[in-house]
């Protein structure tokens, strides 16, 4: 196995593993592997030269499998759902949110790309007028809003989503899954 993709053993450092890629938290990876430190790449402002910085443009294709699944997908929040986060969530079939869960897409204000097909699979949920309005306006809603709005199945009570979702994953499994899709 190559040295980039060896867990290092570094107290400091949580490495998660999926496919090739490393997402990291802590010091640059390459750090730990004994290289220099990841420089800017030139004429791109802030961005770094490690895998961290290319996994957005990864994400799509993680996103359209999900959506792709023949498993039914659940999606609940506890908190709050920010961003990517909301586009991940749009992909799940059924959704539930706590009712203290909160949502933004703050990637206008923070003057960040809304990536991952993100437009078309909100508009898809929320409808082309509201997708418009909380991606410019950039405000954050709340769980009863979400449900009105149809982009949540189920609000419940604070603490009671994963529950909640695990119970109605129990009761789908005993379905006859050959007709959901």
């Amino acid at each position: 196995m190559p040295q980039s993709r060896r867990r290092c053993g570094c107290p400091r450092c949580h490495l998660h593993w999926r496919r090739t890629r490393v997402l990291r938290r802590g010091r640059p990876w390459r750090e730990h592997l004994g290289s220099e430190p990841a420089r800017p790449r030139g004429g791109e402002r802030g961005a770094l030269a490690t895998p961290r910085a290319n996994s957005v443009e990864r994400r799509e294709p993680d996103l359209a499998a999900i959506e792709g699944l023949d498993q039914v997908t659940i999606g609940a929040v506890n908190g709050l759902a920010i961003g990517g986060a909301v586009v991940f969530l749009s992909c799940m079939d059924i959704r539930l949110a706590s009712e203290s869960a909160w949502f933004s897409i703050p990637e206008v204000d923070l003057d960040i790309p809304l990536t991952w097909n993100a437009l078309p699979r909100l508009m898809r949920e929320l409808g082309p007028a509201r997708t418009k309005e909380l991606v410019m306006s950039c405000d954050r809603f709340s769980s009863e809003d979400a449900l009105r709005w149809g982009f949540l199945n189920h609000r419940v009570p604070d603490g009671e989503a994963l529950p909640r979702a695990r119970t109605l994953a129990e009761k789908l499994l005993k379905k006859d899954r050959s007709r959901w899709r």
